[in-house]
């Protein structure tokens, strides 16, 4: 996690209010993060205020889904063991992703969701890549075509992968170099037998076109497009400049039930 952001929006979708603060440094220290947070909380004032509505979107890498058909409850845990080991510190939960037909089985620091809990008691908390992946799946609704999605936070990219309507394919990669990223991009178009010069790749995230990663992008994808935001979101004229790719995540928490 290397930001916090939020949204303030009224009873007709229309956004009233976007914040995001950025970490000096990227924070992979609970305690520091559990710092980060409380002083944020303490002087903004906004997020003092009580609203009809919250909902949080949290990210951390470790997460797989699973089949809804498949998922138990009482199992959750355990189809998290072969996957990656985590601490006791580590809470287990999961979010029903009833659209596409699965389950996002995740851990999060337990300091962390009781920060959360303790500042928005009625809140509702979920994980980023479960609004992620409702939002890419809302806007892969008019399609019939394959699309592949890249969102990008600080130094992980998270691929995803729709035949149509159809999620096939979620993950998180950590990366060093815009080499290391497009690796992972490639990676996808082959596993998949995708043609980089037929399907499009969306970018959402802390991305712009002046990079050196989208540069080397556009050297092997041929279609290449930013995320749009979700339609259901009305913005004002104060918005107009704003680069929306940037906060799609933070967008489509929205879609979160």
């Amino acid at each position: 996690m290397d930001r916090f952001s939020y949204l303030i929006s009224n009873n007709q979708q229309q956004v009233l209010g976007l914040r995001s603060y950025l970490y000096p440094a990227p924070s992979k220290n609970v305690a520091a993060l559990k710092t980060a947070l409380h002083n944020v909380f303490l002087e903004d004032k906004l997020l003092q205020l009580s609203y009809q509505k919250t909902t949080i979107a949290c990210w951390y890498p470790k997460n797989t889904y699973v089949p809804n058909r498949l998922f138990q409850v009482e199992n959750k845990s355990t189809y998290l063991e072969k996957m990656f080991e985590y601490e006791a510190s580590y809470e287990v939960c999961h979010d029903e992703l009833t659209s596409l037909h699965a389950v996002n089985v995740y851990v999060l620091p337990k300091d962390i969701l009781l920060i959360l809990k303790n500042s928005f008691p009625a809140a509702d908390i979920f994980h980023s890549a479960s609004a992620l992946l409702l939002g890419q799946n809302k806007a892969s609704e008019q399609l019939v075509d394959e699309s592949v999605y890249v969102n990008v936070s600080n130094d992980y990219l998270q691929l995803s992968y729709f035949n149509g309507k159809e999620f096939i394919f979620n993950n998180s990669f950590h990366f060093r170099t815009a080499k290391d990223f497009i690796y992972y991009i490639l990676l996808i178009y082959e596993q998949f037998k995708l043609k980089p010069e037929i399907v499009p790749l969306t970018i959402s995230g802390q991305l712009i076109e002046d990079s050196q990663i989208y540069k080397i992008i556009f050297r092997y994808i041929r279609h290449i497009h930013f995320s749009q935001a979700p339609g259901f979101l009305r913005f004002g004229t104060a918005f107009e400049t704003h680069a929306k790719h940037l906060f799609f995540d933070l967008f489509s928490v929205g879609l979160c039930e």
